[in-house]
């Protein structure tokens, strides 16, 4: 037994993707709001995705034991009346396994649980996604033939595994559509703290924006630089760190204020015909006034005509295209060494409150070195 106080709530965040789950996660990470006379409990890192992975049906029993157990006792430590564990991971568990491991691993909370989702219209998470996937992942795809795959795979469609999470949890799961003018003051982060705390005022501590949209030009670089590290062998995951920790000194640049990526005009049919009728029954199962019906009919008025190619030849000058090839080959060509090293700074001052002042390795100091050299390039 967890031996928890009965009055306390455990609220688990789990999405959806493209919905603000990192400046949720870096808001509650950093305390950077505050709600008079409420407080939450929030875990000394950044997210709850490695509890959420022991979820999985290829993870190891011992994986999910010792996740589960260091989150006990975490709990236990906690003096607050509500505590939070958020990552996007868990909306990739089926919801009786996620009830089932509470109920086994921690068993004074099995009737204190609650869910909060959020789901963004279909038509803007497919830009965001596309977007994402090109900066994480290296997606060669245009846009368009990206999104006539999705369609063909079904993604996207939220009405059954949604249904599926309030089935299993009922009224302790809550969907809020991903749209500012339903949010709560207009902002996810604010939304997410009402509703997980049933009160308000609530307010936000400035801070800097997380995972933001990559401009064009962007996009265009960081597709580059992920077609030479996937070229030389890098992983994936490691391919995602470097790409990231690249995007984010963008964002925080002048050129972060070019133009970005919009849906293109002649896709608004073929998307709309593919979800409307998932809209309308998402509407009728979860919400007042049709927000994600309404949503995808408005898709076209912030669409464009404009090509927006974000091929390195049409968004790069022959010297940026050179460069960023070359300094691609030379983070590729650092030893597998230096490259874990930097990889496990990075995720030890991103992701936990213990290693945000670590100082990096000598080892790993050429790589960032390296990063910044892109950003600069890029800049230019």
């Amino acid at each position: 037994m967890t031996n928890i106080p009965h009055s306390k709530t455990l609220i688990f965040h789990i999405g959806d993707p493209k919905t603000g789950s990192s400046s949720i996660q870096q808001t509650l990470f950093d305390g950077n709001w505050s709600c008079p006379g409420h407080d939450l409990a929030y875990p000394d890192r950044l997210n709850a995705i490695p509890l959420a992975k022991s979820l999985y049906a290829d993870a190891p029993a011992p994986q999910r034991q010792h996740q589960f157990a260091e989150t006990a006792d975490w709990l236990r430590q906690q003096p607050e009346k509500t505590a939070v564990l958020s990552a996007e991971h868990f909306a990739f568990v089926t919801p009786e396994t996620l009830k089932d491991a509470v109920k086994q691993y921690l068993p004074d909370y099995a009737g204190r649980v609650r869910v909060i989702a959020y789901v963004r219209p279909h038509a803007a998470r497919m830009l965001s996604t596309y977007a994402q996937r090109v900066k994480t992942r290296g997606l060669q795809q245009d846009i368009s033939a990206f999104c006539k795959a999705q369609i063909r795979q079904e993604k996207f469609i939220y009405t059954p595994r949604f249904t599926a999470w309030r089935k299993v949890f009922g009224d302790d799961f809550t969907l809020r559509p991903f749209l500012r003018d339903t949010l709560y003051q207009g902002d996810v982060v604010a939304d997410f703290l009402h509703t997980a705390l049933d009160s308000g005022p609530i307010t936000i501590n400035a801070g800097p924006q997380v995972n933001e949209s990559p401009t064009l030009d962007h996009l265009a670089s960081l597709q580059l630089i992920q077609k030479v590290l996937r070229q030389a062998g890098l992983t994936r995951e490691l391919r995602h760190a470097l790409c990231i920790n690249l995007a984010d000194r963008l964002a925080r640049g002048p050129s972060a204020a070019g133009p970005r990526l919009k849906m293109p005009q002649s896709l608004i049919p073929l998307l709309q015909d593919a979800y409307q009728e998932d809209a309308a029954a998402l509407d009728a199962a979860f919400f007042e006034g049709a927000p994600m019906t309404k949503a995808l009919a408005a898709a076209a008025e912030s669409a464009t005509h404009t090509d927006q190619s974000i091929a390195a030849d049409s968004r790069l000058s022959p010297a940026q295209r050179q460069g960023l090839r070359q300094i691609s080959s030379r983070i590729s060509a650092q030893t597998p060494a230096d490259l874990e090293t930097w990889h496990r700074h990075y995720r030890q001052t991103k992701r936990t409150k213990a290693g945000a002042d670590a100082p990096q390795p000598d080892n790993a100091a050429g790589i960032s070195t390296l990063l910044a050299e892109a950003c600069a390039l890029i800049e230019s």
